[in-house]
């Protein structure tokens, strides 16, 4: 089966989700609506008439924004006809109509990606272009392109970017026009451009400022671990998507994406630079359509013919790219650089939040993924001076105060952050990031309630905040106020960072909370798997929560499991849960860390909510 699919696995937090509600819908039950040359088809409604009022009014934002996407590339309807034609589309071989299909739901989107494309691939969106085969693996119908993403747990801005950053795959292909791939560096760059584009209905302007302060960090701060990446290592790379950069290295894919994006920015942020950008695009595709054409002189066909110019733009790039802008690749890399630093001073004096941004840097992304304890200490220094320095250059502003307030929280020096909150909220008491890391510092200590009026604030005022979407969920769980509501905002977050698949712990609790067993031990399992099995917590959580449902043999197998890892915990627990036939509650610590009563957190200071709306569901409890 031929398919193609370029998947955007949501890493960013420049990406992220927000407010959450509950969708109704049937999962898979499509309706929609058509705008040329696309059919925008959702399962969110209860009705055809509200599956349509969904979709139209994403059809709506969208059709309003492709005449920027033909603009930029310089294209009309007739190339869509073109690459259509191309496929066979006269002989009823291909569909020139490119579906866009917004799920409900993650996980049914995943699995029909995954069935689909015969891929193991977990994506909050992607583009693809496939052709139907029935059971027996024959074709059923024309191949066709689409687009797909999901509604649940994010907001109108969050699954827009999603759809733009695909759109910007979808015009580059259909610009090319033949099966040649743009080197990753510049599609990427191009996909993120229409990602983060001003005015796209999305509100990217802090992501955008976030992301160039970053960028300052990575060129200005000379330490190896975060060092912006060389462009000659750049330019190489053909799949920025690949686990390995996902998974494996996150500190290094969320570099890739910045850069690529800042590279494309600065190519077209002057007239002249822009043109070239053109030239460039425009000769890569004649050189494509030239090595095509010799090729099918030569006699090549089928997968041969494809092999043959699929990456041939990489060879040439610099060839192209010399013609086009009067140098090679590499001696411009000098000249971005300093741009960057040109545009952070620029637009420092009316953004004075860039020098937060600037240590949040080192404090979120360094620290969080530091390989060694030296490197994490170096880098919350670093953050530590930029935040003084953000003090004492602007004393009436409570940014670096809350920067300060972080660390003092990340070193447990409660006291500490709670002077420098009280600081900054003295100078801003609704300020975004007082309200955002405020109400973190009061989860911490035990007042997860007050947070959540502040939290509901910022989240109101930026959708897409990642820090906000997963603070309020946890704050929802934790009091049980909404526990629903923050189970939908907590697996949004997770989907958002899958990197860590400790914040899955709150939605595994946020089910266990409402009785629902099944959903809270498989969570906890994949938790157990993520973690390379070695995790005791939460192979002890799937026993206790197994228990809840009377399956002693899922419960001895979990407890064999945690054998391996933690034999006295293991034997305790095999002694209660199957001797005693005793319920061991879950709960969390003051602090509002996930906890098993009485091992983890003692039952005098267990916060064990009571949800306002527990399904009890059909579910045995033990009692």
């Amino acid at each position: 089966m031929y398919r193609c699919l370029l998947i955007t696995c949501i890493l960013w937090a420049l990406c992220a989700p927000a407010l959450a509600q509950e969708l109704q819908g049937q999962d898979g039950n499509f309706d929609g609506v058509e705008f040329a040359p696309f059919l925008l088809k959702t399962d969110v409604g209860m009705t055809a008439a509200e599956r349509r009022r969904f979709a139209s009014n994403y059809a709506r934002i969208v059709s309003r924004n492709l005449n920027h996407f033909l603009n930029a590339f310089n294209m009309d309807a007739s190339d869509f006809e073109r690459y259509a034609q191309l496929r066979g589309a006269e002989q009823g071989q291909f569909d020139p109509q490119i579906r866009l299909r917004i799920w409900r739901r993650f996980e049914p989107m995943v699995a029909d990606l995954q069935k689909r494309y015969d891929t193991q691939a977990v994506a909050g969106g992607y583009m693809g272009q496939i052709q139907p085969r029935d059971e027996y693996g024959e074709p059923m119908g024309p191949a066709f392109r689409e687009i797909a993403t999901y509604a649940a747990g994010q907001s109108q801005e969050a699954v827009l970017r999603i759809i733009y950053h695909e759109l910007g795959h979808l015009f580059m292909q259909t610009f090319m026009l033949l099966p040649a791939e743009v080197p990753n560096w510049l599609e990427e760059g191009t996909a993120q451009l229409f990602q983060y584009r001003p005015g796209n209905g999305t509100n990217p302007e802090e992501d955008r400022l976030r992301q160039l302060a970053w960028a300052y960090e990575m060129i200005t701060h000379d330490h190896d671990f975060g060092r912006v990446i060389p462009w000659r290592e750049l330019i190489t790379v053909r799949n920025m998507d690949n686990l390995d950069f996902t998974y494996q290295s996150p500190l290094r894919s969320t570099q890739q994406y910045i850069q690529v994006w800042l590279i494309t920015e600065y190519f077209v942020s002057d007239r002249n630079r822009s043109r070239a950008y053109m030239q460039m695009l425009n000769a890569m595709k004649e050189a494509v359509e030239q090595r095509w054409m010799n090729l099918v002189q030569q006699g090549r066909t089928g997968a041969a013919l494809f092999n043959g110019v699929r990456y041939y733009l990489y060879d040439r790039q610099n060839e192209i790219f010399r013609n086009a802008y009067g140098r090679d690749i590499l001696a411009v890399e000098d000249l971005w650089q300093e741009w960057v630093q040109t545009e952070y001073n620029r637009l420092l004096r009316r953004n004075p939040n860039l020098r937060y941004y600037r240590g949040t840097w080192h404090l979120d992304r360094r620290a969080g993924l530091a390989p060694s304890a030296e490197v994490r200490a170096e880098a919350i220094a670093r953050a530590r001076s930029i935040f003084e320095e953000a003090i004492e250059e602007l004393p009436s502003n409570p940014v670096g105060y809350v920067g300060l307030a972080r660390i003092a929280m990340g070193e447990k020096d409660e006291e500490r952050a709670r002077e420098l909150f009280a600081e900054a909220n003295r100078l801003g008491s609704q300020h975004f990031e007082t309200l955002v890391f405020g109400g973190e510092a009061l989860i911490r200590n035990n007042e997860a309630a007050a947070a959540i009026p502040g939290l509901e604030k910022a989240l109101e005022e930026r959708p897409s905040h990642w820090e906000a979407t997963f603070y309020l969920g946890k704050a929802l769980i934790i009091t049980g106020q909404d526990v629903e509501r923050g189970i939908s905002l907590v697996r949004s977050a997770f989907h958002q960072r899958m990197s860590d698949p400790q914040v899955r712990n709150y939605e595994a609790f946020g089910h266990y909370l409402l009785g629902n067993y099944r959903q809270a031990a498989a969570l906890f399992a994949d938790i157990f798997v993520a973690t390379g099995q070695r995790d005791a917590f939460s192979a002890a959580a799937a026993a206790i929560t197994r228990a809840r449902q009377m399956d002693d043999e899922d419960v001895e197998n979990w407890l064999g499991r945690l054998q391996q890892i933690n034999p006295d915990l293991a034997q305790d627990l095999h002694r209660r849960l199957i001797q005693e036939q005793e319920a061991i509650p879950l709960g969390f610590t003051p602090a509002g860390e996930p906890a098993i009563v009485g091992y983890t957190v003692s039952e005098d200071e267990a916060v064990i909510p009571v949800p306002q709306n527990p399904d009890q569901g059909q579910q045995r409890r033990r009692r």
